[in-house]
């Protein structure tokens, strides 16, 4: 053969940032504590992220998008940048049960979750879903753009 293919980690991020002022998520939330006992110091918008967190299989996501290729980072610093990569945080491993018992601290009932079995079988309309959703993300943000 006249190529070798090389793999490896290029540096690309893909992360998810929470909008603090939508009220689910944060806004006036953020000021309400919870009443549950060892959970005092932490706010209603605060449980919800983290049950949102909690919610996120990044391991099926690196498989299904990106065939298994990609590291998971649990922080916006790429592992490969090691001088200011670290490791020591809080991790959210995906976890459905942990998702809906902060959901109920927050306030919220316990959503209906679909097996597994048949989100694997809605694999093509997950990927129709994501593509429509960026799509509409980029047409957007280009009329965002325009009107400046």
């Amino acid at each position: 053969p006249r190529f070798t293919v090389y793999n490896f980690p290029d540096g690309n991020l893909l992360f998810m940032f929470f909008n603090l002022r939508r009220p689910f998520i944060g806004g006036e939330n953020n000021d309400i504590f919870l009443d549950m006992p060892g959970y005092e110091n932490y706010t209603k918008g605060v449980a919800v992220r983290k049950a949102i967190c909690y919610a996120i299989n990044r391991p099926e996501i690196n498989q299904i998008i990106y065939y298994g290729e990609c590291a998971i980072s649990h922080s916006i610093v790429y592992p490969t940048n090691t001088f200011y990569y670290y490791d020591n945080i809080v991790k959210y491993p995906y976890d459905m049960n942990a998702s809906a018992t902060w959901l109920g601290y927050a306030g919220y009932p316990a959503p209906e979750f679909p097996r597994d079995s048949d989100i694997i079988e809605d694999t093509p309309m997950l990927w129709s879903s994501i593509f429509a959703s960026l799509g509409l993300i980029v047409i957007l943000n280009y009329k965002r753009k325009k009107k400046e």
